[in-house]
């Protein structure tokens, strides 16, 4: 606990956004994302989409995140999976997606 009193902020911010990043690598035994949702998922997690959650929360955000591309995000994931690549166009619609997320949960 004393050390991480004398760390400064950017060491924690860093610290903090690799447990985060650890949490969104974790996938159950057996229940593997598709490609699309892992990959919009990582997409999130490392341009700071879930840098608002506490990292023990990244797990529950994570879930939330899915649910939400599954109901809202469907055309995004459907390009991602059939291009197998995330375009300058794509990569737009899912900023947008994404921002819209972080938006209603704030």
């Amino acid at each position: 606990m004393q050390f991480s009193s004398d760390l400064d902020e950017n060491t924690k911010n860093q610290i903090d956004a690799g447990r985060r990043m650890t949490e969104v690598l974790k996938q159950n035994v057996g229940e593997p994302l598709p490609f699309e949702m892992e990959a919009a998922v990582i997409f999130a997690a490392t341009n700071g989409y879930f840098d608002s959650y506490a990292p023990e929360e990244t797990a529950k955000a994570q879930s939330q995140l899915q649910d939400f591309l599954k109901r809202e995000g469907d055309t995004v994931l459907t390009k991602i999976r059939e291009s197998r690549d995330l375009a300058e166009d794509t990569e737009q619609e899912l900023r947008d997606v994404l921002n819209t997320f972080v938006a209603r949960k704030a």
